[in-house]
């Protein structure tokens, strides 16, 4: 099994960029161009947008504890802003429901050993399918742009094929290039979230794939993505909880407070972690609305819905929204945090851009990132009452993106009623 040179494209985000470069490999492309599946298309069919305001005390507290955190990792605040539908699901519910959609047979292999678990993804790199296997990022020689711990932990890559002579796979993910990495690293990678369980997944194409199937599955990965929006299984991951958010921000007696949470120079990590949800945690900018947006023309143009062309402005506009939220959390004017989404903003490009030539430069910005850490905490440019001023400035921002969200979802709905 010799590692050969796919032909891979970079992405947005890891998951529906896997399922476009898998769908690639397959041969499988869209009815109505004869060409490969856009990102775009794969990420409203299995799901698109969705919405939310996550903290998880225990985040920062295990990154705190984990061995290889220390000195690699940034110290988190475990607040991330929820941009993707079923962000919640640890099994292959997203993989699944693109493939119910698409009339694929998704197959996935669990197992509780290594060698149990390299042989199911051997198999099917020998039968000539990529296998996408779910990993812990934090574990993977290479890390894109993740600087915080605990926000990362859910991930995925395909495995496009394995070198047995050479004990080496060659995996990819969102980055332009695909990444060689040792077997014993992929091992690792496997198994550190318990929960993904060494899994992995194999697709056999669709065997009846036409215009019109095409256009039934959009249409009703749009309405799965309205019903799970209106319906939604927890409330943090759920617009309402961005009304909760807006509260959060300036408390400082409630215990999940930001003012009672974050101390002193500490409030940097939300705000920076906030930046980074919405911006360049693997979300293509705008927290994903832009992408979402791409997704909304295609599907205007295939399914003959004018209605949905209006929405897609809708989402493009939202997404302006989303980056502008994010780049109050951390003034321009202010030095350090100007660095801090720069440095950001430069590894995610750098990741998408160029992939693996580019690790060694990605590395040493954040290590950068790191050291701005230390010194914005240990010496915080604003005082108490300009923390409070800046946090009080981004409220009125959330509760409006709360607001514009729910009428965007009542367009979408209406759009495919």
């Amino acid at each position: 099994m010799p590692a050969s040179k796919p032909d891979h494209k970079s992405g947005a985000h890891w998951d529906s960029a896997n399922l476009m470069n898998v769908m690639k490999e397959l041969g499988v492309v869209a009815p109505h161009t004869n060409e490969p599946m856009s990102e775009a298309l794969c990420f409203g069919m299995m799901g698109g947008i969705s919405g939310g305001y996550q903290y998880c005390p225990s985040v920062p507290a295990a990154a705190d504890k984990y061995p290889g955190a220390k000195g690699k990792w940034a110290k988190c605040s475990g607040i991330t802003i929820i941009g993707r539908a079923l962000s919640y699901a640890t099994d292959a519910s997203l993989q699944n429901k693109f493939c119910d959609r698409i009339g694929a047979k998704l197959a996935v292999k669990e197992s509780s050993g290594a060698k149990a678990a390299f042989a199911h993804v051997a198999e099917a790199v020998v039968g000539g399918k990529p296998a996408i296997v779910f990993c812990g990022r934090t574990t993977l020689p290479f890390s894109g742009t993740a600087i915080t711990w605990g926000c990362h932990s859910m991930y995925s890559v395909v495995v496009h094929s394995i070198d047995e002579g050479r004990k080496t796979a060659l995996v990819g993910d969102h980055a332009a290039t695909p990444f060689e990495i040792s077997l014993e690293d992929l091992e690792k990678t496997r198994a550190q979230v318990c929960s993904h369980k060494n899994r992995s997944l194999t697709i056999e194409p669709p065997s009846r794939w036409n215009a019109a199937a095409l256009t039934k599955a959009i249409l009703d990965g749009i309405r799965d993505c309205v019903q799970t929006n209106l319906s939604p299984k927890m409330k943090s991951f759920s617009l309402e909880s961005l009304s909760e958010w807006s509260k959060l921000m300036v408390n400082s007696s409630n215990q999940r407070g930001w003012l009672k949470v974050f101390s002193a120079g500490a409030i940097y990590r939300p705000l920076r972690d906030v930046f980074d949800a919405i911006e360049t945690m693997g979300t293509g900018g705008g927290l994903f609305r832009p992408l979402y947006a791409d997704f909304l023309t295609e599907a205007a143009r295939i399914a003959k819905n004018k209605k949905l062309e209006a929405c897609a402005s809708t989402y493009q506009d939202l997404g302006k929204q989303w980056t502008g939220l994010a780049d109050a959390t951390l003034p321009d004017h202010l030095k350090p945090f100007k660095q801090t989404k720069d440095l950001l903003r430069k590894n995610d490009e750098l990741y998408r851009d160029k992939g693996a030539p580019a690790l060694k430069t990605i590395e040493q910005n954040r290590k950068k990132l790191l050291d701005l850490q230390d010194q914005v905490e240990s010496a915080f440019p604003l005082n108490t009452t300009q923390t409070i001023d800046l946090l009080q400035g981004l409220v009125p921002k959330v509760e409006f993106l709360h607001k514009a969200e729910i009428l965007a979802l009542e367009q979408l709905k209406a759009a495919v009623s």
